[in-house]
């Protein structure tokens, strides 16, 4: 029998975990599906977030981790100007190419976490799926709305999203 191509979410679990991967710290949410809530809101950096799901087991936790690398690539070509550069002039366009270098590189940098979290759940046996990041985000009050919580930060939101209501 072939393997598929991802996991499926699993309700046996008892706790559902969505992380939106970042540089510094990712975005994690996790869901009780016993007490229907969320018990965790957090950003952790990428060490915190080992030991922390290695603490919580494979056996407890269902991962739905937002893969943005999964997103077909994009090429930066709107850039907005600062004010007094000319559209078109030899400062624009290298201030253009500077932005898109930059744009390019952050992608990457957070594609590349997102595929060693990936590594990481894949090495230690942690049931996962990857979701596709989504178009239509949640807002920080309709987040509040659907768990109770306040938080301004958009990979808590994120992460929260994917798995509220499992």
């Amino acid at each position: 029998m072939e393997k598929p191509l991802y996991q499926l979410p699993n309700r046996r679990f008892p706790y559902a975990v969505g992380i939106d991967p970042d540089l510094k710290a990712s975005g994690v949410g996790m869901w009780s599906r016993k007490d229907r809530k969320v018990l965790v809101a957090q950003v952790m950096p990428f060490v915190d977030l080992q030991a922390w799901l290695l603490d919580l087991g494979k056996d407890h936790v269902f991962v739905h981790l937002e893969a943005g690398y999964l997103n077909p690539k994009a090429n930066y070509h709107t850039v907005k100007l600062p004010k007094g550069v000319e559209p078109g002039s030899i400062r624009a366009k290298d201030y253009e190419k500077r932005v898109r270098e930059e744009m390019a590189r952050r992608v990457g940098q957070n594609e590349g976490v997102g595929l060693t979290i990936k590594a990481f759940l894949e090495h230690h046996g942690f049931g996962f799926v990857e979701e596709m990041p989504r178009k239509e985000k949640w807002t920080r009050l309709e987040f509040t709305r659907f768990t109770g919580l306040k938080t301004n930060n958009q990979e808590i939101i994120d992460a929260c999203s994917y798995v509220v209501g499992l």
